[in-house]
């Protein structure tokens, strides 16, 4: 059985970097959309990504930056990738010959996930979230896992309105690469709750990828 990698997105705080690495999390995401509750400042950024222990990769969230805002956190913070959330062209995300991984607006209807593995072939994944098209994640929603019948042939992380709660159903109906969560381990936007954390780290634990039961039903569950 492959292990399933998790990221814990939209750290604010060293004590919630600290919760995340201690509970086993892979990743941690560092927001700079500026309109953002989970936005952090350079300055933040840097004190949380020098509390970090080694092997825990630093990922850093843009929606539809300017050029320049990127390169500027690649200069000062040297993320291990940059996570493009808005509507970013695959020319837009090469550009800075950094390791990326986009993002999928599920809220959208008719998403063909074969179609963007093969425009984005260079990104290092492709993470589904519930948003549509140019909006933020972080919303709690999920988005209809009976949509896609087959991730495509590259590595797939899924997010969007993960909890404790529902997350092993997604692992079992999706078995991806990775699963992102953000607001599902908050105590309040920006806050994360170390139980919150522990208790969905447990349920990834536990999960047992590839089972693909109904997974409208798993939603509600969550």
């Amino acid at each position: 059985m492959k292990r399933v990698r998790v990221k814990i997105c939209g750290i604010t705080r060293t004590e919630d970097a600290a919760a995340a690495v201690d509970a086993g999390a892979d990743a941690i995401g560092l927001v700079f959309h500026p309109d953002s509750s989970r936005a952090v400042s350079m300055a933040t950024a840097r004190r949380i990504s020098e509390e970090l222990p080694p092997f825990v990769a630093r990922v850093a969230l843009f929606l539809e930056p300017a050029a320049a805002d990127v390169q500027a956190v690649l200069d000062e913070l040297r993320p291990d990738a940059l996570q493009f959330h808005g509507r970013e062209t695959a020319e837009f995300c090469r550009r800075f010959a950094w390791p990326y991984m986009k993002a999928v607006p599920m809220g959208e209807e008719a998403i063909d996930l074969a179609a963007w593995a093969d425009h984005y072939h260079d990104a290092q994944g492709l993470l589904l979230d519930a948003n549509r098209a140019g909006a933020a994640g972080g919303s709690g929603k999920t988005f209809d896992w009976n949509s896609q019948a087959q991730l495509p042939n590259m590595p797939t992380i899924v997010a969007g309105g993960l909890n404790p709660g529902n997350v092993a159903a997604a692992i079992e109906h999706f078995a991806p690469y990775a699963v992102d969560v953000s607001s599902g381990v908050e105590s309040a936007p920006g806050i994360k709750d170390a139980q919150q954390i522990r208790d969905f780290m447990s349920a990834v634990d536990q999960a047992r990828p590839g089972s693909r039961r109904n997974g409208a039903d798993r939603a509600a569950e969550g």
